[in-house]
């Protein structure tokens, strides 16, 4: 899968309902469970670790994120493959766009807890800044060993506050560039791989929605993990690095 087509679907599936994360809302609802107002307020106008929130806190709030998402994903991946037989094709296509769904919805909600701006302009319009952060994020949790590097060149620039028109220019035209192209297409060939394997339970009525659940559970849980563990360690997410 070439760039331009990765591109083409994850434009498309982050434009279906639900799947864009309100970066305000969101924190405001899982920060003010355990913080006090003043404390959620700095969080949402600067980032966590700003706000003096440690990396083990946001890791217990991620946790229970994770969770969500996951029970989520597997609920709705069991319904739909209950069918089986003759009516796999149109559910796998639809179970594919709801696993990748909530992959996204994960990427931005791990990306908040752990400092990162929000990834949507104030018009609220898909850019290529977007399209090109969702790509490091998901190369990160799927294994992709480009992407993590530039996602700690992006994080190291970020938390320096560095002015975020000249972070855009520094996305496109430095090094980072080829890294985000390689990682598309790295990430297309393993999301295609998973499609597969998940769609295979489906050919068996009834047992193949509680299949496809199982292998929705077991791929998305440790793709969920990898992001946070490499977000976690970054410099926008830890207290001590704004104190120096």
């Amino acid at each position: 899968m070439n760039r331009n087509k990765f591109d083409a679907i994850l434009e498309k599936i982050i434009k279906v309902h639900g799947v864009k994360i309100d970066r305000q809302n969101f924190l405001n609802k899982e920060l003010s469970k355990y913080f006090s107002e003043d404390v959620v307020k700095k969080a949402i106008h600067n980032n966590p670790a700003i706000a003096g929130i440690g990396v083990s806190e946001i890791n217990k709030i991620a946790d229970k994120v994770i969770a969500y998402e996951i029970r989520q994903s597997t609920l709705i991946s069991t319904i739909i493959g209950i069918p089986g037989g003759i009516a796999v094709a149109g559910t796998i296509a639809i179970d594919i766009t709801q696993y990748l769904g909530h992959i996204i919805r994960i990427t931005q909600k791990l990306a908040y807890l752990y400092g990162w701006k929000d990834m949507f302009d104030n018009n609220e319009e898909l850019s290529k800044d977007t399209i090109e952060h969702m790509t490091l994020f998901m190369g990160v949790m799927f294994g992709v060993d480009l992407a993590d590097n530039a996602v700690v060149k992006l994080a190291q620039s970020a938390a320096l506050n560095i002015e975020k028109k000249i972070l855009q220019r520094a996305l496109t035209r430095s090094a980072v560039y080829p890294i985000i192209k390689k990682a598309a297409s790295i990430l297309g060939m393993r999301i295609s791989q998973q499609s597969f394997f998940a769609g295979v339970g489906k050919t068996i009525p009834y047992i193949g929605g509680v299949v496809s659940g199982i292998v929705t559970y077991i791929t998305m849980k440790p793709l969920a993990f990898n992001l946070q563990e490499a977000l976690s360690e970054l410099p926008l997410a830890d207290i001590s690095f704004y104190k120096n």
